[in-house]
């Protein structure tokens, strides 16, 4: 059962069961980020609220998304000048940092215009909800070498490619095949999209026979997550003042 619902801004995923279950980039920041710890400090020198930072690029992310589900849908943007189209669809003007969503978008089709032959949608925002996890995948591709199967794929705007971003997409795989079946995922895409300078976009893809390790250790994550979870609402009812023992 694909239900999902908003709560104060958060997506709330509801299974088969009617119960609610983790969110899947609610699992991979069990994850402890080195990179993360040191950025908000960077920004912390800087004397910029990394709380602002995170809205400023949610922001960028948000109205690329957009423009990129339209684009998949092909419901309004088809061709000519990418960056007029966007700003005719969509009012950005009140984001300062509008160039960056403009050189992201720039960054896709640039990559776009070399590989159309192989930019078949199937789906966009495609809520998937298993028994315990449940997410929202970004796009599915149909298959290259298997027009049957997909390719379920991520778009980001951050400077560098990461594992966890790989690990995301092994939870969308897990939670596609609990609830589609096994033999349907061709392989993940991730489209690094240059916010900078709108440089082509580095689009990486892993096959399907390259997920196990990733999604074998994407499950360990969500069992450590729900541990973390029931931990956490209750192991204040076995503490006692020391004075009382």
């Amino acid at each position: 059962m694909n239900i999902m619902a908003t709560n104060n801004h958060r997506k709330v995923y509801v299974n088969r069961h009617g119960e609610e279950v983790m969110r899947i980039t609610e699992v991979i920041k069990t994850l402890a980020k080195d990179s993360l710890i040191l950025w908000a400090n960077m920004l912390g020198f800087k004397k910029v609220s990394y709380r602002k930072e995170l809205e400023r690029t949610a922001n960028i992310g948000s109205l690329v998304h957009a423009y990129l589900e339209d684009f998949s849908n092909m419901r309004t943007i088809t061709s000519g000048d990418v960056s007029m189209d966007f700003l005719y669809q969509y009012d950005i003007s009140s984001y300062g940092d509008q160039y960056e969503a403009r050189n992201a978008i720039l960054s896709f089709q640039r990559w776009y215009n070399k590989n159309a032959n192989k930019f078949h949608p199937v789906f966009t925002e495609k809520v998937v909800v298993g028994d315990s996890v449940g997410g929202t995948i970004d796009l599915g591709l149909q298959g290259i070498h298997d027009k049957r199967k997909v390719i379920l794929g991520d778009y980001k705007t951050s400077k560098d490619v990461y594992l966890t971003m790989y690990l995301q997409l092994a939870g969308y795989v897990t939670i596609y095949e609990e609830v589609y079946g096994e033999n349907t995922v061709e392989g993940v895409v991730v489209f690094q999209l240059d916010k900078a300078s709108g440089e082509e976009a580095n689009v990486l893809f892993l096959p399907r026979e390259s997920l196990d390790v990733f999604m074998d250790m994407f499950s360990h994550l969500l069992e450590v997550a729900m541990r973390s979870r029931r931990l956490s609402q209750t192991y204040r009812h076995s503490l006692i003042e020391l004075s009382d023992w």
